[in-house]
């Protein structure tokens, strides 16, 4: 009626993970010993990023009307820790979309590292909130294990899991499907997830741990 406020288009809003176990390794040089941590959690110090961020985003972003996240547990960590466990609070969604599974990384041209893999869904709903939407990682089709993917897999384990598609061939569905998941919300969305898979669909720099950045032209 009169006076109705016109529904705004979603803004959106991406950060990274804090720092996990295999970042200041692999930062001080010791890829291969960083890169061999299947799943890595948060160290201490990315727990503290990600409650920083918790408050940044209650400052900045009122209007919050959907999460979505990555399944590897940094990123299921950072989540739990920037916007809590209670369910009465906006809804958390979790995608393997845009994780790094087949990133082209230097010496590796897939990126099958352990660190770039996950846990079985059944694992992650033991660890994080039941009530988030656990849907998509419940699917073979974007959830899987080393023998049903083409993504050659390498490093001391072959365990865990991962999208089966590489990540340069998800960035224009993960656009579609991060705008059809904000159609008709009246609020911002945050997306949690890598550095990497961020660099290529943003056209940036590489974020830093728990760094927010809006921008709606992707």
């Amino acid at each position: 009626g009169e006076g109705a406020a016109p529904s705004m288009p979603p803004r959106f809003l991406f950060t990274r993970h804090g720092e996990a176990t295999h970042n200041p390794l692999i930062n001080s040089g010791r890829k291969a010993e960083g890169r061999a941590i299947l799943d890595p959690g948060l160290t201490a110090k990315g727990a503290s990023q990600a409650a920083a961020l918790g408050e940044e985003i209650r400052a900045k972003v009122p209007d919050l009307a959907l999460v979505v996240t990555s399944p590897l547990t940094r990123a299921l960590q950072t989540a739990v820790l920037a916007f809590g466990e209670a369910e009465g609070g906006p809804p958390v969604l979790v995608t393997p979309m845009h994780t790094e599974s087949g990133q082209r990384v230097e010496g590796d041209p897939v990126a099958g590292q352990p660190c770039q893999r996950g846990s079985p869904a059944a694992e992650l709903q033991r660890r994080f909130p039941r009530h988030w939407d656990w849907s998509m990682v419940e699917e073979a089709a974007f959830w899987t294990t080393a023998k049903d993917s083409g993504i050659a897999v390498h490093g001391p384990t072959m365990e865990g899991c991962f999208h089966p598609s590489t990540s340069e061939e998800r960035q224009e569905a993960f656009r579609e499907w991060l705008r059809g998941q904000a159609a008709g919300l009246n609020g911002a969305v945050v997306v949690v997830g890598h550095s990497g898979f961020f660099k290529d669909f943003l056209g940036g720099a590489t974020m830093k741990n728990c760094q927010l950045l809006e921008v709606n032209d992707f």
